[in-house]
């Protein structure tokens, strides 16, 4: 609650204060003087030997300073004082004007939404203290904010119907916006003592980040803390599926990740379950329930259950991970799509492909060998488009893995396009065959400043059958990366020739090598950009340039290169409860009247906009987790899983001192105190009532006075 401070309520009484002169004068007038007695007998000599004894003289000392200390603690009790936080101090001759932020996230809702509970009556208390002559507004707080008035207004009727219908989210608070909205609304309200009243469970993963430097030093910043101590919670918070994006009868692994929030270790069981999206709802060929994994999982810390799945058939599928239920019963669902096709969509970007030397022209055809063939028998497992650099567009129809080779000079729009496209999660296999390549990969990098890591720069063109006349050979690969995995054992890599590419120079720290001339110059290497990458290939497969064209091996190292640097691995679904929720969705050629359904039933609208064979869907609003299905009629053609925000998952709760240093500037109050119970609301707003102790300590000191008086009689 802060620094601890008195405050006096009723102090017109300090006229009283000239009371503690009474005992003073009591005790001079009653104080005994020596008195001369005529013919005194022996009794009486001693008699006034005694009372003049240093014991009585002490005795009268003590009763004077009890009596003193009576009538003090009797006047202060009667000022009326209470403990009050200083922050709470100072504004009493003031008018006051209030907006109180209600938390209604998700993890309010934990223990059967008994934190939400306490808050609600946190909230109702105060508006009870600050009903009157105080102007108050309450601002109901999750992925937006919703304000019972436009503006702080005295009267608490309306905010209290407010309050009593109010009920927790599934969303994650958006606490930026809310002490943004209440800054706005104490505006035009200088003139008054200013405060911001937070009721929260404060949540170390939302509030740490709380921008406090937004709210101006003059308003006052209280903290009401209505977290349960003890909460634990177990949950799922993330689906990753490895490859992202699986052809048919590719093996799937689905990775599930389970935090422990709690204090003590646990072992859970994680359920998985696939159902493939069939024009026929009662078509169960494609589903299944693998088995369970159990995990023992360490307090504070997560672990994986990896489960392998393979699509026996093309389309998408509906994935569900689970865990049995706990306090906090909406993150213990993760829910997803995966799609497995037929072939992975490559591009090929290039200006020279239909030379028939060329190196592009050769890619092109170890991407697609059975191009022109029309048997569905002799079918590639990449599906490759060709475009020239002019005609490049990732913005449509971004492919899973880019191809570049015999590119012409990329412009400024290329560049950036390829940039935010790696940045989202692309793929991108460059093949450097010519100077052009050069300044493309020193412009790509120039203008991705930073945020790319090339494992080596450019430098000159060499030409080995002008030059030495020795062909040069990778003689350091690494093998064990899965582009070389199935070349192991075969020597087929260490026996491809390349006679031109260029000199290099290592960026030391950055990338990754993948392979080496003899020479020392690199071959291959991987860049990162966000959350994609990119494959450096220093070689071409043009006949001047190499022997790869000739050699078996050049047709499965491409689709190697291909597999491995389409996205491996992803998050399963990305949306989250109360945000915009978008995906793609496949149609028929004659597709009409879409349905959109939220995951209890109701209609809904989407944005749609149709690209070929796929339809891009965006849902404004979403408000439950779940699936989010697409139908054409009564058949259901996609889905679009919404999970809950997994930082809603950690109960952890920021302390009291740790939101007053977050909250600290030098002309701002801060305070803050458990709202568990109303008795701590009262405290805060009122202070701690002393003067009943002071009143039984001055009871106390008379019945001492009276004990004095009878045991020490004179």
């Amino acid at each position: 609650m802060g620094n601890w401070t008195i405050a006096w309520t009723n102090p017109a009484l300090l006229i009283g204060g000239l009371g503690l002169l009474i005992p003073y004068l009591v005790h001079l007038l009653t104080k005994r003087t020596p008195r001369t007695l005529v013919f005194p007998t022996i009794q009486f000599l001693k008699r006034a030997k005694a009372n003049q004894s240093a014991f009585f003289r002490l005795r009268d000392v003590i009763l004077l300073i009890v009596r003193t200390a009576f009538v003090l603690l009797l006047l202060l009790a009667f000022l009326k004082p209470v403990l009050r936080a200083r922050a709470m101090t100072g504004d009493e001759d003031k008018q006051q004007a209030a907006v109180i932020i209600l938390d209604a996230s998700l993890s309010m809702q934990y223990n059967e939404a008994a934190p939400f509970a306490r808050a609600k009556q946190a909230v109702e208390k105060l508006l009870s203290h600050l009903d009157g002559d105080c102007v108050t507004n309450v601002v109901i707080v999750s992925a937006s904010t919703k304000s019972s008035l436009e503006a702080p207004s005295s009267g608490t009727a309306p905010l209290r119907r407010d309050l009593l219908a109010a009920t927790p989210t599934l969303e994650r608070a958006d606490v930026d916006a809310a002490l943004d909205e209440a800054v706005r609304q104490l505006q035009g309200f200088e003139d008054r003592a200013r405060s911001i009243y937070i009721v929260s469970d404060f949540q170390r993963t939302n509030w740490s980040a709380a921008k406090f430097s937004s709210v101006p030093e003059s308003i006052k910043l209280v903290f009401l803390p209505v977290n349960d101590p003890s909460a634990a919670n177990i949950a799922i918070t993330e689906v990753a599926i490895r490859p992202r994006t699986p052809v048919l009868s590719e093996s799937v692994e689905v990775v599930c990740t389970v935090a422990n929030y709690g204090g003590t270790a646990v072992e859970v069981p994680v359920k998985l379950s696939m159902r493939r999206i069939a024009a026929d709802p009662s078509a169960n060929a494609d589903q299944a329930d693998l088995s369970d994994k159990k995990l023992t999982i360490a307090p504070g810390s997560s672990a994986t259950a990896s489960f392998r799945f393979r699509g026996a058939s093309i389309g998408e599928f509906e994935g569900v991970a689970s865990l049995a239920q706990d306090q906090l019963g909406a993150d213990n669902t993760r829910y997803f799509t995966l799609r497995v096709d037929e072939q992975i969509d490559v591009l090929l970007v290039s200006d020279v492909n239909g030379e028939a030397r060329s190196g592009a022209y050769f890619t092109w055809r170890a991407l697609d060998p059975f191009a022109g063939v029309r048997d569905e028998h002799f079918a590639s497992t990449l599906r490759t488009q060709v475009v020239r650099a002019r005609d490049l567009d990732l913005d449509a129809d971004p492919p899973q893995v880019l191809v570049i080779d015999g590119a012409g000079p990329l412009s400024e729009r290329n560049i950036k396009q390829i940039i935010e496209y790696v940045a989202n999660g692309g793929a991108v296999i460059y093949f450097l065959s010519d100077i052009l390549d050069k300044g493309n990969l020193d412009t790509l990098a120039l203008a991705a400043k930073d945020d790319v890591a090339l494992p080596f720069s450019l430098t000159t063109l060499l030409d080995r059958q002008t030059g030495s006349g020795e062909a040069g050979a990778m003689s350091e690969v690494r093998m064990e990366d899965s582009i070389f995995r199935r070349f192991k054992d075969t020597g087929e890599i260490s026996a491809l020739a390349f006679h031109r590419y260029f000199a290099t120079e290592r960026a030391q720290g950055r990338g990754e090598v993948l392979a080496r001339y003899a020479d020392g110059n690199l071959a291959m290497g991987k860049a990162t950009l966000g959350a994609g990458a990119m494959l450096l290939c220093n070689f071409s497969a043009a006949r001047a340039a190499s022997d790869l064209a000739q050699k078996p091996a050049f047709i499965p190292l491409v689709h190697e290169m291909v597999k491995s640097m389409r996205p491996r691995e992803g998050a399963a679904a990305r949306a989250i409860v109360g945000y915009p929720a978008s995906g793609a969705v496949h149609l028929a050629a004659n597709s009409t009247s879409l349905l959109f359904l939220s995951p209890s039933g109701k209609n809904m609208n989407a944005t749609t906009e149709r690209r070929g064979e796929s339809m891009a869907v965006i849902l404004p609003v979403t408000q439950e987790f779940g699936f989010y299905r697409v139908n054409e009629g009564s058949t259901h053609i996609g889905s679009l899983p919404v999970n809950v925000d997994a930082r809603e998952s950690d109960l952890i709760a920021l302390s009291e001192k740790q939101l007053e240093e977050l909250a600290a500037a030098p002309q701002r109050k801060t305070v803050s105190t458990t709202a568990r119970t109303v008795r701590n609301i009262a405290a805060l707003m009122e202070g701690v009532p002393v003067w009943p102790y002071l009143l039984l300590a001055a009871l106390s000191l008379l019945a001492i006075e009276q004990l004095m008086l009878f045991a020490l009689k004179r």
